[in-house]
């Protein structure tokens, strides 16, 4: 794991299957950011309770609270950071509830392609540190 680094972003990515955080720490490996990671929400707000991030990506079903949720909860403690949910659903309502709920800035689909999670990534910090 590369050293953290306090002047590059930090990234928080929430989801509780290890296989897919494991990919996405590996995907932005080579990329200026710090990535933090967990396994549910509840997990995730203690986190955003003790570091500020620049951009949230979390998975739509998991246990204990779905992203939605957990994206509503994390809006006030992080306002500026960009949300973005990751599923493997496409079911209109998520999308809507999503949108309208979460404030989220993007939504990307399992399977993920690496270079999308890359670009996704780079394309809401820059709109970030506008």
């Amino acid at each position: 794991m590369a050293p953290e680094d306090k002047d590059r972003p930090y990234i928080l990515c929430v989801d509780d299957e290890p296989g897919i955080v494991r990919s996405i720490r590996r995907i932005l490996k080579a990329e200026p950011v710090n990535v933090l990671t967990a396994a549910g929400g509840p997990e995730a707000l203690d986190i955003l309770r003790k570091q500020s991030v620049s951009l949230i990506l979390t998975d739509y079903r998991m246990p204990e609270m779905n992203g939605i949720e957990f994206l509503e909860q994390a809006a006030p403690l992080c306002p500026d950071a960009f949300r973005m949910i990751l599923t493997g659903y496409a079911e209109a309502h998520v999308l809507v509830e999503a949108v309208n709920r979460g404030q989220i800035y993007k939504i990307l689909y399992k399977p993920f392609q690496e270079e999308d999670i890359k670009l996704t990534v780079r394309s809401g910090l820059e709109h970030h540190a506008r």
